[in-house]
């Protein structure tokens, strides 16, 4: 009697298994459908939400499948936005009226932040190549973009290339010098590279500025101890 009882729970465990799978490839299903009637639009900052939305859900999950839906709403969203500033600049070069300054800079804006999302997809998925090119986009049109440096800083440091994102920590640094966050990444690069001296000075140089920052402290800690000091 008590085995069957037991095997009796097991089945059904494993059919609220199933049924809980079911379900959750059924709304997977069902948001794919959403997407699909509704991918007609042409409107740039629709498909820059849209593609800014999978990314942060691809970016919690690290679903593959939700990172290319960003992708395919992002590179749409450039495609558009590239098309109406090649016709903006065919326009004036033929004397037209086109858009004010301010709208120039909206479609700039949003151009790289389309590209910045691209980027940061792309280093998720291990496209670093294509991340690259996406983000250097980005850099080009918005060098003092914090969140760029630090995005080609990492995707540098996944490469072992320890100048390269040396080079891109610092320029964070310079743009924010009181983040410990960028001094913290730009130390555990020089401590990689070789440096220790100058890793531990900037350990300790976030830590000053955050005192109260457990993560800054444990990271000094961490970087003296393998220093020797």
């Amino acid at each position: 009697f008590g085995m069957a009882t037991r095997r009796r729970r097991v089945a059904s465990r494993a059919s609220m298994t199933w049924v809980w799978l079911f379900a959750v490839a059924l709304h997977c299903a069902l948001c794919c459908v959403r997407e699909m009637t509704t991918d007609e639009t042409s409107d740039a900052s629709e498909l820059l939400e849209r593609g800014k939305y999978w990314y942060l859900q691809a970016a919690a999950s690290r679903s593959e499948a939700q990172a290319l839906w960003s992708i395919r709403y992002l590179k749409k969203c450039i495609f558009h936005l590239e098309r109406s500033s090649s016709s903006s600049s065919s326009s004036s070069a033929q004397g037209t009226k086109v858009a004010g300054k301010g709208d120039q800079h909206a479609s700039t804006t949003q151009l790289s932040a389309a590209y910045y999302y691209l980027g940061a997809n792309l280093r998720m998925l291990e496209r670093n190549e294509e991340a690259r090119s996406a983000l250097l986009e980005v850099k080009r049109m918005m060098p003092t973009s914090l969140a760029t440096h630090a995005q080609l800083g990492a995707l540098e440091e996944e490469e072992q290339d320890w100048a390269a994102a040396e080079q891109a920590y610092e320029a964070w640094t310079r743009l924010a010098p009181h983040a410990a966050k960028a001094l913290n990444a730009l130390g555990w690069v020089k401590f990689r590279a070789g440096q220790p001296h100058e890793a531990v000075a900037l350990f300790m140089q976030a830590t000053r500025l955050r005192p109260s920052d457990a993560e800054s402290w444990y990271t000094l800690a961490r970087g003296a101890e393998l220093y020797g000091g």
